[in-house]
């Protein structure tokens, strides 16, 4: 529940602090970097916090929710930069993501966390037609939010980049120099699951999941 609350509030002043440098006059280049640097350490630490609550553990489901929250971040980022327009999609990461989090947060409180492994469709007492593969009708909750982030990622790319190469068509410029701004990214996310794949034992490593098991486990 804590995650929950101190999450809705981080949203909220993230929201507010920029109209409030605004109306103050105190907005410039150094308030928008070190917002946007804040951003993206709380996008890293939020897939931390998220995956324990899902009970994904070191797995290659927390890693392609890393993935897929970094690439939304860093595309909008990459947007703005070459638009000089702050786009937010359909599903926002900051608005619509951040309070679904607080909702899987706030509920996880009530109900464990066990509860996301379920199989969604019939937990919520879902109709599971036949022509569904078996695979979608028995997934798990925690699946099915893959599969939700993953279609909004993709709408995030198509938009991105549709606007990215409409603001640079418009002012005469070539497409590729600001396509190129995308390899950093990918080509460390070829390099990360190259990683883990050949070193299957970072995901076997078991790390205890909260300050109190890991103080149980010195002292047991």
């Amino acid at each position: 529940m804590s995650w929950a609350i101190g999450l809705f509030l981080y949203q909220t002043f993230d929201a507010c602090d920029g109209a409030q440098a605004r109306r103050t006059r105190q907005s410039g280049p150094l308030g928008e970097l070190f917002d946007h640097g804040v951003d993206a350490m709380n996008t890293t630490l939020e897939v931390v916090i998220f995956a324990g609550v899902m009970n994904l553990g070191q797995s290659w489901a927390t890693l392609a929710t890393l993935f897929a929250s970094l690439c939304a971040f860093y595309l909008t980022t990459w947007e703005e930069y070459h638009t000089g327009t702050l786009y937010l999609g359909i599903v926002s990461g900051p608005v619509e993501g951040v309070l679904t989090l607080c909702a899987i947060y706030a509920t996880t409180a009530f109900v464990g966390g066990s509860f996301w492994q379920k199989p969604m469709l019939e937990t919520l007492r879902l109709p599971r037609p036949g022509f569904l593969p078996e695979v979608l009708r028995d997934m798990q909750f925690n699946h099915w939010y893959l599969v939700y982030g993953g279609i909004m990622l993709s709408f995030n790319i198509i938009q991105s980049s549709q606007n990215v190469i409409r603001a640079r068509r418009a002012k005469g410029r070539s497409i590729f120099p600001a396509l190129a701004g995308l390899a950093p990214f990918f080509l460390t996310w070829v390099m990360i699951p190259a990683w883990c794949y050949l070193r299957p034992e970072i995901q076997r490593v078991s790390i205890p999941q909260h300050p109190f098991v890991a103080y149980s486990c010195r002292n047991s």
